[in-house]
């Protein structure tokens, strides 16, 4: 009962508060916070969104990014591996790309969970059909009315349920093998999450055979005193 009592008490706040202010970047990495878009492909792979991750066993990367960190840039495509890349790895600087504009769209979706979602069952219910027209009233909090809201939602449309599943899937895995995370283990879920209430996260349509974004990011990176420790493909 005082599970339910607390999602209900956060979409109550979520249907009636003042728009939330997306947090900005400490000012040490305001470049981050303007990095420019690669243009469209002209195509994407098989014409398919990615708005999940195939790769079964991320965790086999965990020591070698523990190592690196903690501070840094990280760097990611994709969605769900970046936040566990970054539980372990602790950067500085979280920015995530995607040659496909409709992943950065779902990153977004992800903001608006990571920062209203103070514990891990919050996240899961936000992420819920039960629940979907509260995280589509966040994401309207969040963006502004236009296209880059409508592009929030239309891709929220499609991957929802597919992420919810994943990440219940991922999170029993997880949990099964005994491996701490910020699906299952609180302690990574508050890392992840910190980067977005600090402003630390920066996502944008990037593509690595492009000239703009990447260079973007050295030079932020350069100005901001970090080194790309990690650069996840």
């Amino acid at each position: 009962m005082r599970y339910h009592a607390r999602v209900l008490a956060l979409i109550t706040a979520l249907s009636s508060s003042l728009a939330l202010a997306v947090p900005p970047p400490p000012p040490a990495l305001a470049a981050f916070a303007t990095l420019p878009a690669d243009p469209p492909p002209d195509e994407i792979v098989r014409g398919l969104h990615y708005w999940v991750s195939n790769e079964e066993r991320p965790e086999l990367f965990r020591s070698e990014l523990e190592a690196l960190g903690p501070g840094g840039v990280l760097i990611g495509v994709g969605t769900a591996p970046d936040f566990l890349y970054a539980g372990w790895m602790k950067p500085d600087a979280l920015v995530l790309m995607d040659f496909d504009s409709a992943i950065p769209a779902l990153h977004k979706a992800y903001r608006a969970v990571f920062l209203r979602a103070a514990t891990i069952a919050e996240f899961n219910a936000l992420w819920s059909h039960k629940h979907k027209k509260a995280l589509a009233a966040a994401i309207d909090e969040d963006i502004p009315a236009g296209p880059e809201r409508s592009e929030v939602h239309d891709a929220l449309r499609e991957a929802r349920a597919i992420v919810n599943a994943h990440n219940q899937r991922f999170a029993t895995g997880f949990r099964e093998r005994k491996v701490p995370s910020f699906l299952p283990d609180d302690a990574q879920y508050q890392t992840v999450r910190a980067l977005f209430l600090e402003g630390r996260v920066f996502m944008l349509r990037g593509d690595l055979t492009a000239d703009r974004a990447m260079a973007a990011i050295a030079d932020a990176s350069k100005r901001a005193g970090l080194v790309v420790r990690a650069l996840y493909l």
